[in-house]
């Protein structure tokens, strides 16, 4: 549906608009049909700018306005970028002029928790409820802990300190997997009879591991009891958290069809930002609300994943990278026969931040990572080749090309190198001029060095 005189008919066209040289794999997705589409973006790709020049690609072929695209992401520092790198290229582009409303751009959690404002009352939600931050929900969670008949198992390990954030984190895990407190005691239960029915050591005893798991699942049932009472202290006093928000949208959009009818009819174009770091409740949230069975309840409508599953660091908070690997199942395209297809998938290799040094130790490092999502999901989407140079002059410092590698990163080691030609590396015994890597702790920094330093 055509919205006004198309000012460009070629993707082509939108590098003269915005005067950016793009390459041919952006343009491929600059360009994409208005369809469900998942693009395999890593570190330097400039997935941003080309989400960006999307959104102008469909405005000004008259495909969509500005504010029929849904734009969300992660944090409030990448929404303002979005939302920034879109309104300048809308503008730039002459496609937005001032007054007219622009696309919108929100937080995956504030996007949940507008959603309840606006149709929580229809699940009895209390509107008036108050998001409180980290710090007042481990006060909150002490309190429970202070309100304790006698001390749990756990007190002989755990300072109560330990403890509130304990209750906060599975807490946490439950919403983000929509799970609640039966459902997890049921799996408890399970487990711990598998493991009483184990094999025992001579004479009935239990071997180490299965004691110390037994004593896992016991410690958890004692939390998840705390965890009710920390609830039930944020329900009476009216205070939530993003993750009751997320949960709460989530049950509206499964339960409640008009809430997706509503939103796809504001919003004709969606785009999902950093898709490896949603959550199991983000991701059926998303899915309640943009796609369905047919084409009257969302199948097909145009929703654009962009992540890497390689940069899916978020694990240990709910998220899970296997979201964007399965999100051509999840949100399937109609073919010609009006029939569901496996979205189409695209890759942007080419890093334009990092130097060949860098890229090729990444490559060379993470080669055996490589090698295990051959077979995968990832294969099917260029996941697990290796990155490629950027055609041109290089020095070694500014520009190489690049692909994910891979279902899931290692934590403590960098995405996916390879080791430079004999003329790029530094003289003996000393460190090249270029490299870097990020580690999540100290330990794994020093030997991560000396593995780097040695390879050249």
């Amino acid at each position: 549906m055509m919205t006004g005189e198309p000012m460009i008919n070629d993707p082509a066209q939108v590098r003269d608009l915005l005067d950016i040289p793009f390459s041919t794999e952006q343009l491929a997705v600059i360009g994409a049909p208005l369809e469900p589409c998942v693009v395999i973006a890593g570190a330097g790709t400039g997935k941003t700018t080309v989400m960006a020049a999307r959104v102008v690609w469909l405005v000004a072929s008259g495909q969509v306005r500005a504010d029929q695209v849904l734009g969300l992401t992660f944090t409030r520092k990448a929404t303002a970028e979005l939302a920034g790198r879109i309104d300048t290229a809308l503008r730039a582009s002459g496609t937005l002029k001032t007054g007219d409303p622009s696309a919108t751009v929100a937080t995956y959690d504030g996007f949940a928790a507008s959603l309840v404002d606006e149709y929580g009352a229809w699940d009895g939600v209390e509107p008036g409820a108050r998001l409180i931050t980290r710090a007042r929900s481990h006060q909150l969670a002490l309190q429970v802990v202070a309100g304790l008949d006698r001390p749990p198992r756990m007190a002989e390990r755990l300072a109560p300190i330990s403890i509130a954030e304990a209750i906060v984190a599975l807490s946490d895990e439950m919403g983000a997997h929509l799970a609640d407190v039966d459902r997890v005691r049921a799996a408890d239960r399970s487990w711990r009879q598998a493991l009483a029915d184990a094999p025992t050591r001579r004479g009935g005893q239990l071997y180490a591991d299965v004691a110390r798991a037994m004593a896992a699942v016991d410690e958890r049932e004692e939390l998840l009891g705390m965890v009710e009472d920390y609830r039930r202290l944020k329900e009476e006093r009216g205070l939530v958290e993003y993750a009751d928000r997320m949960a709460q949208a989530a049950r509206l959009a499964a339960h409640r069809p008009q809430v997706g009818r509503d939103l796809r009819r504001r919003f004709r174009v969606v785009l999902l930002d950093e898709y490896q770091d949603t959550s199991s409740a983000q991701a059926q949230l998303l899915s309640d609300l943009f796609t369905g069975p047919d084409a009257a309840r969302g199948l097909g409508h145009p929703v654009t994943a962009v992540g890497d599953p390689l940069q899916a660091i978020y694990g240990w908070r709910g998220a899970a990278a296997s979201n964007i690997l399965s999100f051509g199942r999840q949100f399937p395209a109609l073919d010609e026969a009006g029939a569901p297809r496996p979205a189409t998938e695209f890759s942007l290799l080419t890093n334009r931040r990092s130097g060949t040094r860098i890229l090729d130790c990444a490559n060379d490092i993470s080669a055996a990572l490589r090698s295990s999502a051959l077979g995968s999901a990832t294969a099917t989407a260029g996941g697990s080749a290796p990155w490629r140079r950027r055609t041109g002059p290089d020095p070694g410092r500014r520009c190489a090309t690049a692909t994910s590698a891979g279902p899931a990163s290692a934590p403590g080691w960098p995405t996916a190198w390879s080791r430079p030609a004999p003329a790029a590396r530094s003289a003996p015994g000393r460190t090249p001029r270029c490299w870097c890597a990020a580690t999540p702790t100290s330990q794994t920094c020093t030997p991560l060095w000396w593995a780097v330093r040695s390879r050249f």
